[in-house]
């Protein structure tokens, strides 16, 4: 007797498993660099429309902002007047002859869908020439600031049962489709949420060139006869009033100086600061602008050091007003913790590609 010995090994769960895999792969392939839901939303449908072994259609509904309808807002696997996918199903109405919408919301689960042709009538889907007779309805909510809600409507092959790895597929498909519009959703947030931190910094800092402009204007006008008035040789003004004058100009000039520079931060912040840089010695730029606190600190009976390297080549300076002000704004000092004697030390020095300025603040108590 003779016979003939053929093995074969069973692989058929192993290649449904794979493709399936492939097929929540390619979801989350295709949407990695999604900025919207809507974009999102396409790039799934065009993705699952290479795989309509397992997916014969696929339709995709999104909630209505009142919550009471569900409109279509893609479909795969089905011809465009198919009775499977009305263009709008309303949430309030339990009707036997549409998708069970309003069952996904209650339950919160995916619902099997049984004997399709009952429900719509015949209608044609591939990819076999018998038409899925079941299909499953899964709610996608994103869970972002509006809870937005939609509905993921899948086939099941008209050649395989739907047993309970075909169920965990859907599923898992169910998931990636979450997540996948969830994380669009939060970058279009974000997005929308910087745009608008954009326009508020815009109109704050157009509020702040137009009121400052408005300030500028009435302190030229206010300045202009005052200086007319102290500049004439012969006057008849009191000591008295001469220094009220006085006071009034130096008072007007400073706040004209403040509004010049709520002009300038305006500037820089809208990037329109063009830097014009000239060279100068920074050791003699420094002591003037120190100088100018000499007074006032020595009439509250403290001492000034200044320590300022010899800085032979010239170094390269923006605006001096600039300068003016970085350096009153770093002379802060808490005068009023000071017991016997106090002695803010500015000290220049010069390092590679830059200079520093330090401010040392000693006291003895």
């Amino acid at each position: 007797m003779g016979g003939l010995f053929h093995p074969l090994t069973e692989v058929t769960n192993q290649t449904l498993a794979e493709r399936r895999l492939n097929i929540l792969r390619a979801v989350t392939d295709s949407t990695i660099n999604a900025k919207t839901v809507a974009e999102a939303s396409t790039l799934i449908l065009a993705c699952l429309k290479d795989f309509e072994l397992d997916l014969p259609f696929v339709l995709w509904y999104s909630v209505a902002a009142d919550g009471k309808e569900a409109n279509l807002e893609g479909h795969i696997g089905v011809e465009k007047d198919s009775p499977l996918f009305p263009s709008k199903i309303y949430l309030e109405e339990h009707s036997l002859k549409s998708w069970p919408f309003t069952e996904v919301i209650q339950t919160g689960k995916g619902v099997q869908v049984k004997e399709l042709a009952k429900i719509f009538g015949r209608f044609s889907c591939g990819p076999y020439d018998e038409p899925p007779a079941q299909a499953m309805v899964f709610p996608v909510t994103l869970h972002c600031t509006d809870h937005s809600k939609y509905f993921l409507v899948t086939g099941v092959s008209s050649r395989r049962d739907l047993d309970e790895k075909y169920l965990s597929f859907y599923d898992l498909l169910a998931a990636s489709t979450t997540n996948a519009l969830t994380k669009a959703k939060a970058y279009e947030e974000e997005r929308k949420k910087a745009e608008a931190l954009t326009e508020i910094d815009k109109a704050k800092t157009v509020f702040f060139s137009n009121i400052s402009h408005e300030f500028r204007t009435p302190l030229t006008l206010m300045l202009s006869p005052l200086e007319e008035l102290l500049n004439q040789k012969k006057n008849n003004f009191s000591e008295i009033d001469k220094g009220n004058i006085e006071t009034t100009h130096r008072n007007a000039t400073r706040l004209l100086k403040l509004v010049n520079t709520l002009l300038d931060i305006s500037r820089i912040e809208s990037g329109r600061v063009q830097a014009i840089f000239s060279l100068v010695d920074i050791v003699v730029l420094t002591k003037n602008l120190v100088s100018n606190f000499r007074s006032l600190i020595e009439t509250a009976g403290l001492q000034l050091i200044v320590i300022a390297d010899s800085i032979i080549e010239p170094v390269a300076f923006t605006k001096r007003h600039f300068v003016y002000r970085g350096f009153c704004w770093s002379c802060d000092f808490p005068y009023t913790s000071i017991e016997r004697k106090n002695r803010p030390s500015p000290k220049l020095y010069k390092l590679p590609n830059k200079i520093s300025l330090l401010l040392l603040q000693l006291w003895i108590k």
